[in-house]
């Protein structure tokens, strides 16, 4: 019997994960990189954590929007420490990797997955 080869649809499936790890990454190199730069664009870069975390939620349910939601945290907290010293600043990004999670239950929640 001879082999089946996976479908290009299924193998861009299981590269879906990684996809969102690379577009994670790309997101906290463009935010770490507008620190000292826009106030404006340091803000956009800081929203697109959103992008990944939805689509997550979305395509995985509440697994993968709460998976998309710490890994997004994890790589928010070295921006975190670095202006630990500032407390307004602190507390607000603190708020942000807490809107993270909750972005990504609730829409894990309604995609019912």
């Amino acid at each position: 019997m001879p082999e089946q080869t996976p479908s290009k649809k299924s193998l861009l499936r299981d590269l879906t994960p990684l996809w969102l790890l690379i577009a994670l990454i790309a997101i906290t190199v463009l935010h770490d990189e507008n620190v000292s730069g826009s106030a404006l664009l340091h803000e956009i870069s800081q929203r697109l954590y959103y992008l990944p975390i939805i689509y997550a939620a979305y395509r995985y349910g509440l697994q993968g929007g709460l998976t998309a939601s710490l890994v997004s945290a994890a790589l928010y907290f070295p921006h975190i420490v670095q202006h630990w010293n500032r407390r307004d600043s602190a507390i607000n990004m603190y708020a942000e990797t807490i809107l993270f999670l909750v972005i990504g239950a609730v829409t894990g929640l309604l995609a019912g997955k």
